[in-house]
């Protein structure tokens, strides 16, 4: 009597011999499919109508319990909890799997049921709810370098973003589940397809860029390119005359503090100087004149109207330049020679403004740019005086009835 082989060898041995078996006739399936070609394909069609069959009644079989258990909730919730207590280790399998095949549905359906005040609202109560009787754990050295690096990654941009002249970042903070509704949202607005409509609209929107947008852009590059260079000319002069800055604002911020006044902000003030000193060396550059600060101005650039500003301003020794004939004025302009420099006094919407110049030549060609190339001798006061007394209204820089100003 022969001993019976393991399980394993015998395995092995009836796997070897099958091999064999199909490496010496490596014709057979095709032989015998086509042999029994009608068969076979009978047999498939049986198959796949008893798979059918069975899909629909399965299909019928969860529409009837899902029926069932709106029609009864409470027995479904009772054979679910008798479920549960039975077999709880399958009961908590059964949900794993369940939401593990259907994690995305299941988080699209919670995030379309909540709001963003909600999700705040909840975690409000989580924090007032959280037992404060422990101490909080400190933080690791490694979340502490961490958080620093990204302190000092933020500090960079926003200096950068400062020395660029460009205003700082402006982040909204969105909870987790917004930014899944929004990438959503994003991919369902790209991926969809056009109707025909919307493609024909899209194609007539690829014509040339309309000119004022471009004006409108070319003008705000300009005016960013102007304050990035003045800002970066403010930095160099600041850096330069640092010493007579700070000497000079510390000086008189104790001017102040003797007087009953508060100090200055040194760093705002120096700041303040420098650009001050910087738009000033332009404007001499530029044959524009240098602004000179209200309190020293020595005009008043305060009234009720219009017509009591020039007039008191005439009284205080300014002269009013006449505009020419017929042509309404945008500004008024007054002169003064009573100055260490001559200095012009212009009153426009934007509010006066008192400007000095090197001589009285450069003045008059700052008038002769604002006067359209031509300059009117500046009228005596008294004549100033009785024409602006004897006009039927206040004098405006915008009513043409107003002969004391240039036109712009």
């Amino acid at each position: 009597m022969t001993r019976p082989l393991p399980e394993e060898e015998r395995i092995a041995r009836d796997r070897a011999r099958k091999q064999a078996w199909w490496d010496a006739n490596p014709t057979y399936r095709a032989e015998h499919r086509e042999k029994n070609l009608e068969r076979l394909r009978e047999q498939n069609r049986e198959y796949m109508r008893a798979q059918a069959a069975e899909k629909k009644r399965r299909a019928r079989e969860v529409e009837r319990v899902r029926e069932w258990s709106k029609q009864n909730p409470e027995k479904r919730r009772a054979a679910r909890a008798r479920y549960k207590a039975a077999n709880p280790e399958k009961y908590r399998e059964a949900q794993r799997e369940y939401y593990h095949r259907n994690k995305e549905a299941i988080r699209a359906r919670r995030d379309a049921a909540r709001t963003a005040e909600q999700v705040r609202a909840g975690a409000r109560r989580d924090y007032e709810k959280r037992d404060r009787s422990k101490p909080a754990k400190p933080p690791s050295p490694e979340q502490r370098e961490r958080h620093k690096a990204q302190e000092r990654e933020k500090k960079r941009v926003e200096r950068a973003l400062a020395r660029a002249g460009l205003p700082p970042r402006r982040l909204q903070r969105v909870l987790a589940f917004e930014k899944r509704n929004n990438a959503a949202a994003a991919d369902e607005f790209f991926d969809r397809r056009r109707t025909v409509k919307e493609v024909a609209q899209i194609r007539g929107q690829d014509g040339p860029t309309p000119q004022a947008l471009l004006e409108g852009f070319t003008e705000t590059n300009a005016r960013l390119r102007e304050r990035l260079l003045f800002r970066r000319a403010v930095d160099t002069h600041q850096l330069a005359h640092a010493t007579r800055l700070h000497r000079d604002v510390l000086l008189d911020s104790r001017a102040r503090e003797i007087a009953g006044k508060p100090p200055y902000d040194t760093l705002l003030e120096v700041r303040r100087r420098a650009a001050n000193e910087v738009r000033e060396a332009q404007a001499r550059q530029s044959g524009a004149g240098r602004l000179v600060e209200p309190h020293r101005s020595g005009a008043v650039l305060r009234a009720g109207s219009v017509r009591e500003l020039v007039q008191a301003n005439v009284r205080a020794g300014w002269r009013v330049v006449p505009s020419r004939a017929g042509v309404a004025p945008q500004q008024l302009f007054l002169v003064s020679d009573a100055f260490d420099s001559p200095r012009l006094l212009t009153i426009s919407r934007g509010g006066p403004e008192v400007r000095e110049f090197d001589s009285a030549e450069a003045r008059s060609t700052y008038l002769r740019m604002w006067n359209g190339g031509s300059e009117a001798s500046p009228a005596g006061p008294s004549a100033v005086a009785t024409r602006i007394g004897s006009m039927s209204q206040p004098p405006s820089v915008t009513s043409p009835r107003t002969a004391a100003a240039p036109r712009r």
